[in-house]
């Protein structure tokens, strides 16, 4: 699914879990294009995250309505999605994966925190199972929180609500 059709199937997938109101601040962490942005409807406050060095100024160019990040801002955002931003193995670990989404979770999520990551077999990237992430989410301390392995064979959402 590492196609435009794909993408959209993820993003799709993500948004069905998150309950959206007027007003909302939604944070796109490790947003590469921004095309996020173009699923969720225009009261939906969209802030893009990105390390990648031009992929912000892309996302801002655009995207006009979308504020964004080459450092996070301390500040709370109702709804953080990340999608496919801890799957590839290049420099990255699963321990950094848990502290990250510990940090995102603890520190910046006023509603919601949902996590599109890799369960496939491409050996470039990290895969994570669905027993993980559960096991994540009860020592982050979430005591709602929803798994969803269905809408792809290689995908494997984490949706944690407060």
């Amino acid at each position: 699914m590492w196609s435009e059709g794909g993408q959209t199937r993820r993003f799709l997938a993500v948004l069905r879990h998150l309950e959206l109101r007027e007003g909302d601040t939604f944070l796109d962490f490790g947003c590469g294009t921004g095309r996020l942005c173009e699923f969720l409807p225009v009261d939906v406050l969209y802030h893009g995250y990105d390390w990648a060095p031009g992929m912000t100024e892309r996302v801002a160019l655009e995207h006009p309505r979308a504020v964004t990040f080459d450092t996070l801002p301390e500040q709370l955002f109702d709804h953080i999605v990340c999608v496919g931003a801890f799957n590839l193995r290049d420099g990255w670990s699963k321990e950094q994966t848990w502290a990250r989404l510990s940090e995102l979770w603890s520190e910046y999520t006023r509603r919601a925190l949902v996590v599109s990551l890799y369960r496939g077999h491409d050996p470039t990237c990290l895969r994570y199972e669905p027993e993980e992430l559960a096991e994540f989410a009860r020592r982050a301390g979430c005591t709602y929180f929803v798994i969803d392995a269905i809408y792809a064979e290689n995908d494997v959402t984490l949706v944690m609500v407060r």
